[in-house]
Formats: structure tokens, C-alpha cells, sequence
């Protein structure tokens, strides 16, 4: 099999891979800190009201006289329910940049037209706005009956936010008006943003406190770890689906691989051999006959080997049960040790009528117990300043501007002044969790703080792919699995509140409503 179709094979298991995760995330539920003559006559009038129709409704008016959700005191709209719903498009685009199109994503075309497992990739992204409306109205109507409002650091940094579009409209050379348009949709406003960000940091204020009052000890840690170890429990290993055009073809060749690999290191042994012989052969071929590769060219063919091995390595959470994945099912046995190795033969009921799957234990069952870090940060972005040059200079201004006072009340109040990441301006720009899973951190992120040499207090400027920021270290955490755990009974204990509170709130829910907004 040479490099193309393994290649293939390997984009085709991480696809898979990267589905599971997005539908889980669509599961989730969480707050979120990141639309003739009669005939003539009768024609005439048609298209006289169309007109007026269109006009009308690129106003935006049909958008905010729809209600989808209510409670005493707050309405979200579709005006509003457009920019949640792009507010999650845009972060899940962000974060997946590099892997929508193995989602099948296309970001031209329009999402109501683009299928995406039983419906289509509007109704994934309006579920989760509507989700995010939801806990939003109910949340805020709640800081409202408990007196909890804005601070002028709140209305600031919405101010800032506002203001930041108005750069970026300015760079693109258009009005406020067709940025809002062409960004949020047709008919969207200032004052429906605006009006969509106020809701959101009320109820992000109260989220917090509500969040901060639940009180967990070791022993609540404890017994959440035992009722859900597919949360903690991981294993990495090596999953190689033997190749075949034919049942007998795939089991001849998995029975040659399994006598040669005996166990995982063999088995990587085996592999590097195989995919080096075969793309040896490709180059050699791809030469007219040539005897020899160059050296560049078999340094190039042993990279590519590593990457495709790399590939068909993962990192795996415990299954929730033994029939999702048989072979990753024996990978969590009790008894599995590293360098184990199993086959596992599938008849399968599609146009692939069998299929065999090698599974070898690299790391078998194990969980997170490092300390997690704690970092605040200001972020400056490229939107904002118009180059990455230019935003590390204001980032290195504004840390001159913090030496003068180096507190933590000081760096708070410049990250309410500065900084572009809205979901922290509120507690002072503070990541709490830091871990080292760069699926959710910028690895220099992560390098900056697990520095051996890092000390409370340290501050610098760094650079991520969101932009350039001054972090300020705070000090290490919780073991991992026990913020992970907390995080989880957290998470319950809100779930189950959002449920009375929407029964206790009369929460009026139209949001079939909501299928009308463009996308």
C-alpha cells in the first residue's frame, strides 16, 4: 500500500475521530464565556408588497419582532438568536480551521444546503445557539430577580468589543452597517449585538456565582471519578486496519502480520519496513528506472514513514461500553500491559464485507495527575491592530504600562482596558485549568507555563495562533483529575439548576421560530 492510500486511510480514521468529538460537543451542555390588464394589475401590486417585503425585512424588523425565548424581563429574538448562532459558527470554524473539510464544511457555500449527519450543518449550529440562548435568558433573568448587574468594567468591555468591530470595518473600508450585515447577517445591528452581549455577560455573571457557591471536597471528587472512569481512564495505542481488496487477500495478509509482530514494537518495526519498501518502490518507479534514490529523497520517504506511523497512533478515553469499539474495548482490559496485541476480524453489512483491525497497547490504562497551571492573560489581535507586528508592539506597550504598577489589580484593570479574549474580561482575564492537552491550549501557551523554571507572578509576552498576549502566572492548581472532576459535578449540579430554573422562571419557549433566521 503505498504513501497516497495510506495517507488516505489515516485522514479517513481521524475523521471519524474528529465526528464522534463534534457530535459529543453538540451534547454539551455548558455556558459559553466567543440570522392583461388585471393581470398586469394584480402582477403590479405582487410586486409592489415583494418589494416592500424586502425592504422591510432587510431592516432586520421581522427579525426582532420574533420572539423564540422570554421570561419576565428579557426577550431573545432572532435578531439575537442570528448572532448566537454565528457567534458558535465562527468559534467552531476558528478552533477546527484546519480540519473542516474532514468534517465536509464548506465555509462558501450556504449551511442550509450542506448535509451533516441527519439534518444539515445549520441545525447543528442552530442547536447549539439555541442551547446557548436558552441558558443565556435564564441566567440573566436571574441575576436581574437577584440584583446582580453590569459594572462599568462590564459595559467597557462590550464598549471595547463594539469598538474593535469599528476597526476592523474601517480596515475593510465599509460602513458599520454592511459590517454588521456581511459578519452577523442581513438586517443585523449594532444594537442587536450590543443587546446579545449585555444578556450574555449578565448571565455570565451569574453563572459565575452560582458556579463559585457549589463547595466539592475529595471525597465528592472521589466517588465522580469511580461513577464516570470513561472521563478519566485514557490509553494510547497503535489501531492499523490491515489493507485487502477481498476477505481472503486481508486475512492472508493479517496473519502474515500478526506472525512477524508479535507485539507493538515489532509491529511499528513491521510497519516502518512495509511503508519505506513501498515508497521506495512509488519514487524509484516515479524515476523511469533509476537504481538510486538521493539522500534528500530518503530522508523525505523516512519522514513521511514517521508521519504515517504517527497517524495510526491515538490517545483514547475509556469506552462507555464494550459494543462501541470491541478492539478498544480490550485496550482497557484489567490486564492489558504495554506491547500487547490483537486482531480483530469484522464482518461488516456495507459494501466493505470484511474488514481486520490490528490493536497493539502502547501506554495501557492510565490518568492525568499533574498539577494543572493558572495564567492570566491580555490578548491583542491582528483584527485589531492590522498585523501581528503591530499587535505585539501594543502588547509590549501595555506591559510597560503594567511594570509601573505590578499588581494583580493593575493587570486586571488592563485586561479590562485591552484585552480582545471577552470571555475572560470578567475575572480578570484568569485561566484556572491549564493542562497540557494541546487540543484545547496553544502549545507555546502551555510551554510558557510548565517551564520548570516558571515562578508566581512572572510575566511576558508570547505569542499563540489567536494573536500575541502578556500572560501573567498565577500559580499552580488542582491535580488534573481532580479539576476535571470538579469541573464535573460543577457542570451537573448547573445542568440540573438550568431545569428549575426554567420551570421556576416560566420560561416561554417559541424556538421553532428560530428555523426562519438565514445562515
Amino acid at each position: 500500500m503505498g504513501k497516497g492510500q495510506r495517507s488516505r486511510d489515516a485522514r479517513a480514521g481521524k475523521r471519524e475521530e474528529l465526528k464522534a468529538k463534534a457530535l459529543k460537543q453538540k451534547k454539551r451542555s455548558k455556558m459559553t464565556k466567543i440570522l392583461t390588464t388585471v393581470g398586469v394589475s394584480v402582477a403590479a401590486v405582487a410586486i409592489v408588497a415583494v418589494a416592500a417585503f424586502n425592504i422591510i425585512s432587510s431592516t432586520g424588523y421581522f427579525l426582532r419582532s420574533t420572539a423564540v425565548y422570554k421570561t419576565e424581563d428579557y426577550t431573545v429574538d432572532n435578531a439575537m438568536m442570528t448572532y448566537y448562532l454565528k457567534n458558535q459558527y465562527f468559534s467552531f470554524t476558528t478552533e477546527n480551521q484546519s480540519y473542516l473539510s474532514m468534517y465536509g464544511l464548506d465555509t462558501s457555500k450556504d449551511l442550509k444546503s450542506q448535509k451533516y449527519g441527519d439534518g444539515t450543518w445549520f441545525d447543528y449550529f442552530l442547536d447549539l445557539a439555541k442551547e446557548q440562548a436558552k441558558q443565556t435568558i435564564l441566567c440573566a433573568q436571574k441575576a436581574t430577580d437577584e440584583n446582580i448587574e453590569l459594572s462599568e468594567d462590564d459595559k467597557k468591555a462590550i464598549d471595547n468589543t463594539i469598538a474593535s468591530f469599528e476597526t476592523e470595518a474601517k480596515n475593510y473600508n465599509i460602513s458599520m452597517g454592511s459590517y454588521y450585515s456581511q459578519v452577523f447577517g442581513t438586517g443585523i445591528k449594532e444594537a442587536d449585538v450590543r443587546r446579545s452581549m449585555e444578556l450574555t455577560q449578565l448571565a455570565s455573571k451569574y453563572y459565575d456565582n452560582y458556579i463559585s457557591s457549589i463547595e466539592i471536597d475529595d471525597e465528592d471528587m472521589q466517588t465522580y471519578f469511580n461513577k464516570y472512569p470513561n472521563k478519566f481512564l485514557k490509553a494510547d495505542y497503535i489501531k492499523y486496519t490491515v489493507p485487502g481488496s477481498d476477505e481472503a487477500e486481508i486475512k492472508a495478509n493479517a496473519q502474515k502480520i500478526m506472525a512477524e509482530a508479535t507485539n507493538t514494537d515489532k509491529l511499528i518495526s513491521y510497519l516502518e519496513n512495509q511503508f519505506t519498501s513501498d515508497a521506495t518502490s512509488e519514487a524509484l518507479e516515479a524515476k523511469e528506472g533509476e537504481k538510486e534514490l538521493t539522500d534528500e529523497e530518503k530522508q523525505k520517504i523516512e519522514e513521511d514513514v514517521q508521519s504515517d506511523i504517527e497517524a495510526l497512533t491515538y490517545t483514547s478515553y475509556q469506552p462507555e461500553s464494550t459494543s462501541e469499539d470491541p478492539g478498544l474495548a480490550w485496550v482497557f482490559e484489567d490486564e492489558r500491559k504495554s506491547g500487547n496485541i490483537n486482531l480483530y476480524e469484522v464482518e461488516k453489512t456495507d459494501s466493505a464485507s470484511y474488514s481486520a483491525t490490528i490493536y497493539a497497547v502502547v501506554n495501557p490504562v492510565y490518568f492525568d495527575s499533574y498539577n494543572v497551571k493558572q495564567a492570566r492573560h491580555i490578548l491583542f489581535t491582528e483584527d485589531t491592530y492590522s498585523t501581528l507586528d503591530d499587535a505585539k508592539k501594543k502588547a509590549e506597550e501595555v506591559l510597560a504600562e503594567y511594570k509601573k504598577d505590578a499588581t494583580v489589580d493593575n493587570f486586571k484593570s488592563l485586561v479590562t482596558k485591552y484585552s480582545e479574549d471577552t470571555s475572560t474580561i470578567s475575572n480578570g482575564g484568569l485561566y484556572e485549568q491549564i493542562s497540557k492537552d494541546t487540543n484545547y491550549w496553544p502549545e507555546s501557551f502551555i510551554n510558557w507555563c510548565y517551564d520548570e523554571n516558571r515562578k508566581k507572578a512572572d510575566v511576558d509576552v508570547i505569542e499563540t495562533t489567536e494573536g500575541w498576549h502578556i500572560i501573567f502566572f498565577e500559580g499552580d492548581g488542582d491535580l488534573l483529575w481532580k479539576e476535571n472532576a470538579k469541573a464535573g459535578i460543577k457542570s451537573e449540579s448547573y445542568d440540573t439548576h438550568l431545569l428549575n430554573l426554567e420551570t421556576e422562571l416560566k420560561l416561554v419557549n417559541s424556538e421553532d421560530k428560530a428555523e426562519k433566521i438565514n445562515a
